[in-house]
């Protein structure tokens, strides 16, 4: 099964929403807060949000005949699985002051999380068939046992530009507390279902629908890394005071993903 990348995004400026803002929690004062990326009179800027997906999966088994009669057939098999989902989340933002000793001064940064999952792991399966006429259906089942090894990491950048331009690394959701990648390896199960209807119009063409739907036990998303928890103190030139946040945790969940497909089969 190939997933191409999926890909969504969001783009909201000032002249739609004269006011932006970014939440987080402040872990110093222990309420919500948050940063202002436009506000009328005070600040412009505008802010994006990208998200990409891309799964795929394959499997390599040996086949074998179970039982064979006229109107139904059973087949077994056993052999390796593969797949991978890989997912990312980024968040761009640009803030210019018109007010202040810093008007004119533009913040322009981003905050990205990138989650890459493996999963290898030995699959036995089986294939039930029955005939009906010019009618065939084709009852599947795939069990694999196996590790999936997930590596995480999270990166940003910030860039003031006013009468002197510097960066400094980290945004908002990205800090020194949590920037960096993390990774493991857990044991986990992927189970396929599917189910295929055949007609045969000749014998020769066949015409085909397909369901599949395939679950994942242990997999990291991309947007369920961000902790929301902030503590500004630690953005230079200040000193941390208080508790570290950000956090990189290595957060995962389950991932499942269906499918159908139509076709047109010629034999020769």
């Amino acid at each position: 099964m190939h997933l191409g990348d999926a890909r969504s995004s969001f783009l909201a400026t000032d002249a739609e929403f004269p006011v932006l803002v970014r939440p987080f929690f402040d872990v110093e004062t222990g309420q919500q807060n948050g940063a202002r990326i436009a506000f009328p009179g005070e600040a412009t800027g505008a802010i994006s949000v990208t998200a990409t997906s891309a799964f795929d999966s394959f499997d390599l088994a040996f086949s074998q005949l179970t039982c064979s009669t006229p109107r139904c057939s059973k087949e077994f098999s056993v052999g390796f699985r593969y797949a991978r989902l890989r997912d990312q989340l980024r968040v761009d933002s640009t803030t210019t002051a018109l007010t202040g000793v810093a008007a004119g001064t533009t913040l322009t940064g981003f905050d990205q999380f990138d989650a890459d999952n493996t999963f290898y792991g030995g699959q036995l399966g089986l294939v039930f068939r029955s005939y009906h006429c010019a009618w065939s259906f084709d009852f599947l089942l795939k069990f694999a046992l196996g590790g999936t090894n997930t590596d995480v990491r999270t990166n940003g950048l910030t860039e003031i530009d006013g009468t002197s331009t510097t960066t400094r690394e980290g945004n908002l959701l990205t800090q020194s507390s949590n920037i960096g990648s993390v990774d493991s390896m857990q044991f986990a199960v992927l189970s396929e279902l599917g189910l295929r209807v055949n007609y045969q119009i000749s014998s020769c063409w066949n015409i085909t629908a397909a369901y599949t739907f395939l679950h994942l036990s242990e997999v990291a998303r991309a947007s369920e890394q961000i902790d929301t928890q902030v503590n500004l103190s630690q953005i230079p030139p200040s000193t941390l005071t208080g508790p570290l946040a950000p956090l990189l945790n290595l957060n995962t969940n389950d991932y499942w993903v269906q499918g159908v497909s139509l076709g047109i089969e010629r034999r020769f």
